[in-house]
């Protein structure tokens, strides 16, 4: 049997991020990631800003992998098209998680692929046989780590994503957005500009009726290459600590669910979690410093976003004319 002081299960941007600052801190953990390589998790590789600390770059310290600025986003509805000037930037999520990982290691931080952790016993994790002081479950949203600590699951959608090489009918410094009862009840569909390709797909609180949408998106996008979906939180975060573990991303669904963003959240919750636990292993406090950290920083985000979301959902059943008018309006007080 091997102890550690903190084992991470998850090498996303949660549990990645959570490395990163408990490497600064000096920290002994092992971080185990059940891929072999980063980046298998479908997402539309954007980083929405937020007027919270610390912002993207202090928590990256890089910009490899930052591929350019989006300035607008235009809504398609019906035959109208509605333009929104939303500012995010998009990345190759890939290379910044390797470049995360790059970081860790140089901190003297333990990162091990291809450990997929089955099973959870107490803080003991199988098959490595590895007992932890402190369990990080940045695993995702159907997280196991969760579930051992008999955590009840968010609500679950669905997301899907691929790409393709290029979409001529429109311009590559603006992001589109699908949006209404047409092309998917209770979501979305997308199609983002990267370098040197579209990151596309389409996603929905509705798991149940969602296929035909997804094949209609699909003869939409025949093109498509590299598809792939997962399951998305939608819904505000779970309990997110225990006596001797915490939830970090989407495994505790910290997420906007409003538009399925979850990067720069999941960063900001795992460097909360880092703080958290480094005080708690110096006998500082419990690990219910942690929920307290993010709550401070993301609760009102969270609860504003949900209550979009839910605002959406509704809009998304509407007849066009509606979903625009109400679109407008929802601009107005959130851009």
């Amino acid at each position: 049997m091997e102890k550690r002081d903190v084992v991470i299960v998850g090498g996303g941007l949660a549990g990645l991020t959570t490395a990163k600052f408990l490497a600064e801190k000096g920290v002994d953990f092992v971080l185990l990631e059940e891929d072999k390589s980063f980046f298998k998790k479908p997402c539309g590789e954007g980083i929405l800003p937020i007027e919270v600390e610390p912002n993207f770059f202090d928590l990256y310290g890089s910009k490899i992998g930052i591929e350019g600025e989006i300035n607008e986003v235009v809504m398609i509805i019906g035959n109208g098209t509605l333009n929104l000037p939303i500012t995010f930037f998009m990345m190759d999520k890939k290379k910044v998680e390797e470049e995360m990982a790059r970081q860790i290691k140089k901190l003297g931080g333990e990162i091990r692929l291809g450990e997929k952790v089955e099973s959870v016993d107490g803080n003991m994790v199988y098959p490595q046989n590895i007992k932890a002081k402190v369990l990080v479950g940045a695993d995702g949203v159907r997280s196991i780590v969760r579930r051992s600590k008999r955590v009840r699951s968010p609500k679950i959608g669905i997301g899907i994503e691929g790409h393709v090489e290029e979409l001529e009918e429109f311009e590559k410094e603006k992001a589109y957005i699908w949006f209404g009862r047409d092309i998917v009840p209770n979501g979305y569909a997308w199609a983002f500009p990267k370098k040197d390709h579209w990151n596309i797909g389409i996603g929905s609180s509705n798991v149940k009726n969602f296929r035909p949408y997804l094949e209609r998106f699909k003869s939409r996008f025949s093109d498509i290459e590299d598809l792939r979906g997962a399951g998305i939180p939608f819904s505000l975060p779970v309990k997110t600590y225990g006596k001797d573990f915490v939830l970090v991303g989407d495994s505790a669904s910290q997420i906007m669910t409003s538009v399925g963003a979850g990067n720069l959240t999941s960063m900001i919750c795992g460097h909360a979690a880092a703080e958290a636990i480094f005080n708690h292993l110096e006998g500082k406090c419990s690990l219910s410093r942690y929920e307290y950290i993010w709550k401070r920083r993301l609760g009102k985000l969270f609860c504003e976003s949900l209550m979009i979301c839910k605002l959406a959902e509704i809009l998304s059943r509407a007849n066009t004319n509606l979903s625009r008018a109400m679109i407008k309006i929802m601009a107005k007080v959130f851009t």
